[in-house]
């Protein structure tokens, strides 16, 4: 096992007064470099993409012939506008997983992981990343009642992304990462979190489903066979 560490970051994190321009630069584009390499494999192929027809291709992707003009599915600076955007929401948290024995530069150990998440309502979060219809968001709400009757929809936590590099997977290492996640929200007295995945790749959607026991309230009619899946937190997880 690689030697790691997790470190809570908040939404003022990139507006520290010891925290140097060159610094927050570095972060930023190794956050950056750390998405590309996580969704830019599988399941996502999400690394390179053709400007004409579309089609996706692996970062490990050898012969990348298509076409039309092969470019990089991601563009740096337009991920670090949106880590940016999640910086300045008040309620922000996130934890970086850092491989301690591995040094970007003599700045920074490499990041390996992150996961982020925030405090939000319903409808602004179907606003900002649902996009749910007013007849889907009425069912989805009405699934989470009949789950949790007292469940606040004006304010509970939203799970956004967690990344994990392809070489760090399979070692416990998201799970310690959820873990951690899961004792920051509880410090802030929510109890309740939502997050939207996919079922297109069996990893994820089980994961939230059997091993940390969120329960499925919508189902999105979309390619992605995307899903929205809500817990109730507590110190005895099987309880929830």
């Amino acid at each position: 096992m690689k030697k790691v560490a997790l470190n809570v970051i908040s939404h003022n994190y990139c507006n520290y007064k010891d925290f140097s321009f060159s610094k927050r630069k570095k972060f930023l584009s190794s956050l950056a470099d750390m998405y590309i390499k996580v969704f830019g494999v599988e399941p996502w192929n999400e690394g390179y993409v053709c400007e004409k027809c579309g089609k996706l291709f692996s970062l490990e992707e050898i012969n990348l012939n298509c076409c039309w003009k092969i470019r990089l599915y991601y563009d740096s600076n337009e991920l670090i506008k949106g880590f940016l955007s999640w910086f300045k929401k008040d309620s922000f948290v996130g934890i970086i997983l850092e491989d301690t024995e591995k040094k970007i530069g003599d700045v920074l150990n490499l990041f390996v992981g992150f996961c982020i998440w925030w405090g939000t309502s319903i409808n602004k979060l179907n606003d900002e990343k649902l996009k749910l219809l007013d007849s889907d968001l009425s069912l989805l709400v009405n699934n989470i009642r009949k789950l949790y009757p007292d469940f606040d929809l004006s304010n509970f936590f939203y799970l956004a992304d967690m990344w994990l590099i392809k070489e760090y997977k399979w070692k416990g290492l998201a799970s310690k990462l959820f873990k951690r996640r899961e004792e920051e929200i509880l410090k802030n007295w929510y109890r309740y979190v939502l997050v939207r995945t996919t079922r297109k790749s069996d990893v994820p959607f089980k994961w939230y489903k059997d091993k940390l026991w969120f329960k499925l309230v919508f189902k999105y009619n979309d390619q992605q066979d995307r899903v929205i899946l809500v817990k109730k937190l507590s110190t005895n997880e099987k309880s929830s």
